[in-house]
C-alpha cells in the first residue's frame, strides 16, 4: 500500500474528539479504498436547538439544517448526548412537546411535563 501513497499531510487540532469527528468527515468526502471504517455514512448525533419558536425545544439532529438553529456538538458517543440532554432538561425550562406552540394562543392539554411542574 505504500506505493500507492501520493501524497501526505496532517492537520493539527485541538482535542481528540476534534480529531475523531474530523478524520470521519475526511473519510466520508474522499472515501478512500483501503480505509472503509466510517464509510457507513452515520452523522455524529447533535443537539438542537429551535431559535425560530416562541417556546424552544431541544432534540436530537444528526445534520446541521437551514438557519433558526443552534447546534451544540457533534457527540462521538450517543449514550453522552442522551445524558446531557437529560441534565440540560432538568436544569432549564426547556418545553420537550412536539406540539407547534404559539404565544398568547391555548388549545388542548398542556404538555406532560407541565403538569407534573418540570
Amino acid at each position: 500500500l505504500v506505493e500507492k501513497i501520493a501524497a501526505l499531510s496532517y492537520v493539527l487540532t485541538d482535542s481528540e474528539s476534534e480529531a475523531f469527528v474530523l478524520e470521519s468527515n475526511l473519510i466520508k468526502e474522499y472515501s478512500p479504498r483501503y480505509n472503509v471504517q466510517f464509510k457507513d455514512d452515520k452523522h455524529y448525533p447533535y443537539l438542537r436547538l429551535n431559535m425560530s419558536e416562541p417556546f424552544p425545544r431541544l432534540e436530537v439532529a444528526r445534520r446541521i439544517e437551514g438557519k433558526g438553529y443552534r447546534y451544540f456538538g457533534p457527540y462521538s458517543s450517543a449514550g453522552a448526548m442522551r445524558e446531557t440532554l437529560r441534565l440540560i432538561k432538568k436544569l432549564f425550562p426547556l418545553r420537550s412537546c412536539r406540539r407547534q406552540l404559539k404565544e398568547g394562543e391555548a388549545r388542548g392539554r398542556p404538555c406532560l411535563n407541565y403538569q407534573i411542574k418540570r
